[in-house]
């Protein structure tokens, strides 16, 4: 490998460490070039987590000889690593790409697989949330050339500037204190929601390769809310930006969303806050609100499906392990998360939340809430060719599909549901940016 190709690796080995994606996909890829031996992918193999994994890969490289760095370019471009070779080498994507299969890249099951220059088929998984399908190392897939007609189309909002706009989370982890009687006295204890950063770095990798920048507030009473929320809406970003993203992750209550104080800040308040009379530098540009918090403290036991009942109730059961509910009186399964021109006010807007009115949501302690999950699985995979409306109803189908345990130990179903007032349809068009232009740091 000669020095120019030597140094590219050397001063982007932050970078690749922290970026490459599924790394024994690429180190197969170039055993089969003839790069890697069967005892450096062992060696690669035996690291414990995929950052070490891609340290030792990065070592080798440069002792395979003048070919490795081009085999390592092509590895990276037809593992879906386009990205990782773009910094290493722009315009290496174009280059090295080759026409494969998902199923043979490694990245989807065969069935989710596409006809080249066609949408693909949209497959649900059958159960919900899985392992398998509840992933934080993942690639978002990107639009086709096919895809720019509707990006500079008006029936579409604008989304062509990187980043696009700022995505604002809040994640309460440590949440409200409540009161439990031990040894014959009240205690004071708090909820501490399980799965929730499993939510949070899901959520931060999709919506930065949706080219947005994300901030996360952690930990935050009511007062410190509303402090952040008047502080983002006075940021000079969003003149220019295309779009704004709030996320609540927390307890909620039938009407709004706990601090960890205890007290509520209300749906409405929110909503009003973030609507075009409120949030001027955003007035005509969408506005999307997701809330995983619970609405309420009902239970819904779902229709009856006499057949099915019994299976349910044995595939909850045998999940107990992973689960655990998040309940003062009981932990068991999935945790519930209780407790100039003229626009109209609230055009522009979309609010999806994790449950419908009065009934709770459910988090999984080892693969993150139902909601956020479903989320992040059906933008990740379909992002690239249909818009939200589209995608949200198959969010609503996939949180239908998980089952719980109430505190009786009855099944317990939900379905997440949202609200909007776009006037457009809206698209993300992952991979298709035009010039940066601002930075929410300038």
């Amino acid at each position: 490998m000669d020095e120019v190709d030597r140094r590219k690796l050397t001063s982007n080995r932050s970078y690749l460490v922290k970026n490459i994606y599924k790394t024994m996909n690429v180190v197969d890829k170039l055993m089969e070039d003839r790069i890697i031996t069967d005892g450096m992918k062992q060696d690669i193999e035996a690291e414990r987590t995929n950052d070490d994994r891609n340290r030792r890969l990065l070592d080798i490289i440069p002792r395979r000889g003048p070919q490795a760095f081009e085999a390592f370019l092509n590895a990276l471009v037809n593992t879906d690593n386009d990205f990782a070779a773009e910094q290493l080498s722009p315009g290496a994507g174009s280059i090295y790409k080759v026409s494969m299969t998902s199923s043979e890249k490694g990245m989807v099951s065969p069935e989710e697989e596409k006809p080249q220059n066609q949408h693909s088929e949209i497959i649900l998984p059958k159960k919900w949330p899985t392992e398998q399908d509840c992933v934080t190392d993942f690639i978002v897939k990107k639009c086709s050339h096919s895809e720019e007609r509707k990006w500079q189309s008006d029936y579409y909002y604008k989304m062509r500037s990187k980043p696009r706009g700022r995505v604002l989370m809040f994640n309460n982890f440590v949440a409200v204190a409540h009161r439990v009687k031990e040894d014959g006295s009240w205690k004071e204890k708090l909820q501490m929601r399980e799965g929730t950063e499993k939510d949070e770095q899901s959520l931060r990798r999709l919506f930065e390769q949706l080219h947005f920048d994300v901030e996360v507030k952690k930990d935050r009473k009511v007062e410190q809310m509303r402090s952040d929320i008047a502080e983002e809406k006075a940021h000079p970003f969003h003149k220019d930006a295309d779009c704004f993203i709030l996320v609540f992750l927390s307890h909620g209550s039938t009407e709004g969303i706990y601090g960890t104080d205890g007290n509520v800040l209300t749906t409405d308040e929110v909503k009003s806050s973030f609507n075009n009379k409120n949030f001027g530098s955003m007035t005509n540009k969408p506005k999307l609100i997701f809330i995983q918090a619970c609405r309420g403290d009902k239970y819904d036991k779902g229709a009856n499906v006499a057949d099915n009942m019994a299976k349910d109730m044995s595939d909850a059961r045998k999940s107990m392990s992973a689960l655990n509910l998040n309940d003062p009186k009981l932990e068991n399964v999935d945790e519930a998360d209780s407790k100039v021109e003229k626009s109209p006010s609230n055009a522009d807007m979309f609010i999806a939340n994790a449950t419908t009115q009065d009934n709770v949501s459910f988090r999984n302690t080892k693969f993150g809430s139902w909601f956020i999950q479903a989320l992040v699985y059906i933008l990740r995979n379909y992002a690239c060719q249909t818009d939200l409306l589209d995608m949200l109803t198959l969010v609503n189908k996939l949180v239908s599909e998980g089952r719980a345990l109430d505190r009786d130990r009855n099944i317990s179903v939900a379905v997440s549901v949202f609200e909007s007032t776009l006037r457009h349809k809206l698209h993300f068009f992952p991979g298709l940016t035009e010039v940066v232009t601002h930075s929410p740091q300038d």
